[in-house]
């Protein structure tokens, strides 16, 4: 049985989707049939419920740059009020998690990260990131170090 509850789910159940256990949380996984929510998204718009998802926020002097070296995408590239799409790796090069980063300034970095990999992620990074506050909306807010 799923932990978590999207704000959405009644209304997702309501129109009629079909609900699943994903990552702890009860999301809508269908709601009519694959090729015509398909066809529907190619020729109109689909949406995700995104709000049980993972939300951190890098914050602090050097968190623009903590976050060039954490992430595939060059984060300090992107002016304020933009974002895109990046790679969370570990130190072999594997992928630990895809996110969506938006950067707010250079003290400023948002992370909206998969709620399946939210510990492995936050525990991933309290290792890899120093002196940069780790804002997470979800169990409050911590500061975390590199202890290596």
């Amino acid at each position: 049985m799923p932990s978590g509850e999207s704000p959405l789910a009644s209304a997702h159940a309501e129109l009629g989707a079909i609900m699943t256990d994903f990552g702890g949380w009860r999301l809508p996984v269908e709601y009519s049939s694959v090729a015509e929510e398909t066809h529907a998204t190619r020729h109109g718009a689909g949406l995700f419920d995104v709000s049980h998802m993972g939300n951190l926020r890098l914050l602090g002097e050097g968190a623009a740059a903590a976050a060039r070296r954490l992430l595939t995408r060059d984060a300090t590239a992107a002016p304020a009020c933009c974002g895109g799409y990046a790679l969370l790796c570990n130190d072999q090069g594997g992928i630990i998690d895809d996110l969506i980063f938006m950067v707010t300034s250079e003290s400023a970095i948002g992370l909206v990260i998969n709620a399946s990999h939210h510990d492995t992620d936050v525990a991933w990074l309290s290792r890899h990131i120093a002196g940069v506050q780790v804002a997470d909306q979800r169990t409050g807010s911590m500061t975390l170090t590199w202890h290596g």
